[in-house]
Formats: C-alpha cells, structure tokens, sequence
C-alpha cells in the first residue's frame, strides 16, 4: 500500500483527553474534519505512531467463521483510541500504520487492510475480582517474607517486580482508558 499524504486534526476533533492536553502547545494548522485552524491541531501520521502500542496492547486480531459480522475494521479501532468519529481521517491513520510495519515491535501481519480486530479480553469478570486477586497475592508474599522465607524469595521477588512494572507504567497514561491509578 501507497502511504498517503498526511493531514492533521485539531484538539477539538478529537475525544480523548489524554490527547488533546498532549497536544495543546501544537501549532494550529488547517483541521481535516472541521477545516478550522484556530485550534492546535496534530499530524496524522504522529497519531499513527502513537496509537500504534495502544492498539497492540488492547486489541487482537478477530478470528471467527463469520467475517464481518463482530471485528472491527483498522479504522473504527483508530478511532476508538484516538477518539475521533470521522472515518475519513481514521482511515488515514490505519493506512498510515498498514505501511509502516515495525518487525522491532513484533507487528508484522497485524495492521492490515481488510484485517478484523476485536478488543482484548481481560482474565478477570470484574474489578472487584481482579482487587481481590491482587490482596491475596499481596497477602501470600506477606505471609512468606514474614514467616517462610525472607531473603531469598521467588515468589516474592517475581511479585515485586511486575508491581514495580505496573508503577512505572502508570506514570505513564494509556490512551485507550484514561490513566492508570498507582
């Protein structure tokens, strides 16, 4: 696929509130959706980058029998992290991330053009499950270091680190949900 030209859309045009403080120092250029420029506006092809791990990160490839009828094209999936509505520009955004496959990140035959994603699945039902699993786990290490084995401890130390792993995404929004609560 030819990467098209790119375009840019301004901060009002957009739905998410992660985005629109990210770019609201931008220069105001000409928005493709409202063809306003008095509002600092972004490249299509930054929003491709950026939304790039979000979107890898959240989304898999749909694979059912019946083509169509549950994904989601590359375009809605855009528009969903991005928060923008205008499948013009969303489509732009997908060609953008269709042409340039990054094999780095290990996303070779993921952003294609008539690809179906679907958004995914967590292993928990709930968020009161997935607290509750997280207070036991904390609990076991506790109990471990206070009474088993305080030095060295696997458990423990593999508990520590994805904890830590998870602080130091949480600096870190995403742009999906918002960010994460430390």
């Amino acid at each position: 696929m030819k990467r098209k030209k790119s375009a840019s859309i301004c901060i009002d045009c957009l739905d998410d509130e992660i985005l629109k403080k990210r770019f609201e120092k931008y220069q105001s250029t000409e928005c493709a959706v409202c063809g306003k420029s008095n509002s600092p506006s972004v490249k299509s092809l930054i929003l491709a980058k950026i939304s790039r791990k979000v979107i890898l990160d959240y989304f898999e490839i749909y694979d059912d029998i019946y083509p169509g009828y549950n994904g989601l094209s590359l375009s809605k999936v855009v528009g969903s992290v991005i928060g923008c509505d205008n499948l013009s520009f969303c489509d732009l955004v997908s060609s953008h991330l269709i042409v340039s496959q990054d094999s780095s990140i290990n996303d070779e035959d993921f952003f294609k053009e008539d690809q179906e994603y679907s958004k995914r699945t967590i292993p928990f039902e709930s968020e009161e499950e997935q607290e509750e699993y997280h207070i036991a786990r904390w609990r076991s290490v506790e109990l471990s270091l206070t009474h088993r084995q305080r030095y060295f401890n696997d458990d423990a130390e593999q508990f520590f680190k994805m904890l830590f792993e998870v602080i130091a995404d949480a600096t870190h929004p995403t742009l999906l949900n918002g960010p994460i609560p430390s």
